[in-house]
């Protein structure tokens, strides 16, 4: 799911350790999405709403769990639970949330917005393209796809002019803007077998008419160099690797949308 996974990349860039936030684990919605037996007597039963959803612990007992759902906002949390201050100060995690000038902000705030919206437009190109959906429509598929490549196009613009080999430095700080859009890409391409940086190189019409050439040579850096980073490596024993039987279904496309 590319939710939990941003947040699973998220915890792994800050440096946040699993005895201060555990990933709990919960079966399949359709088989019952309750929390796994070998954690069940640790933790309450999952609470309602999508995943992922961070809860926090009462103080003491006479009050109720806290929960805070959907990924953007228990980011958001955590950066400031994590700042100097807040609750969680003493982990000594790193800050994910550049400062720097107005500009640098809003360039951050620009890929941000143009990850979610990736994420977004993916939706109905999986939903009426592959045996996922419950609506075959692959020409309303294909035609998203479209626009989801057009919106790839507008990040490898960004990227112009920007050095991308600190991406392979452990080390080094990404925003969470970087860590959004590389896990939207990693998803598309685990799941549904989709490389959406490589483009054809061909000329082709775009949404508008206008003739362009799909080739997205900077995001192609940014997601390999990415790649080799500790956060992007899926761990079997954390449940991030699908089954392959639900790998089949994602990757099975109906003719004509790719």
């Amino acid at each position: 799911m590319p939710f939990p996974r941003r947040i699973a990349g998220y915890l792994s860039e800050k440096r946040i350790p699993q005895s201060a936030i555990t990933i709990v684990h919960v079966t399949d919605p359709a088989k019952g999405d309750h929390v796994v037996p070998s954690q069940s007597f640790r933790f309450p039963p999952r609470p309602k709403g999508s995943l992922p959803i961070l809860a926090i612990p009462p103080s003491d007992e006479s009050q109720d769990w806290t929960y805070i759902r959907q990924s953007m906002p228990i980011i958001y949390y955590l950066e400031e639970a994590c700042a100097p201050g807040g609750q969680l100060a003493h982990l000594n995690a790193r800050a994910l949330i550049k400062g720097g000038d107005a500009l640098e902000r809003a360039r951050i705030a620009e890929m941000l917005t143009l990850a979610e919206e990736l994420l977004i437009s993916w939706k109905p190109v999986r939903s009426f393209g592959t045996a996922v959906g419950t609506l075959k429509y692959p020409a309303g598929a294909k035609e998203m796809l479209r626009w989801v490549k057009r919106t790839v196009a507008a990040v490898d613009k960004l990227l112009v002019d920007r050095d991308l080999g600190y991406l392979k430095d452990d080390t080094k700080t990404v925003s969470i803007a970087e860590i959004v859009l590389f896990h939207f890409f990693d998803f598309v391409e685990y799941c549904y077998g989709v490389d959406l940086t490589k483009g054809s190189g061909a000329v082709v019409k775009a949404v508008y008419g206008t003739e362009t050439q799909e080739e997205y040579t900077r995001l192609e850096e940014f997601y390999r160099n990415f790649k080799v980073r500790e956060s992007a490596k899926r761990d079997v024993e954390k449940g991030e690797l699908a089954a392959s039987d639900v790998l089949k279904v994602m990757q099975s496309w109906h003719p004509g949308v790719l």
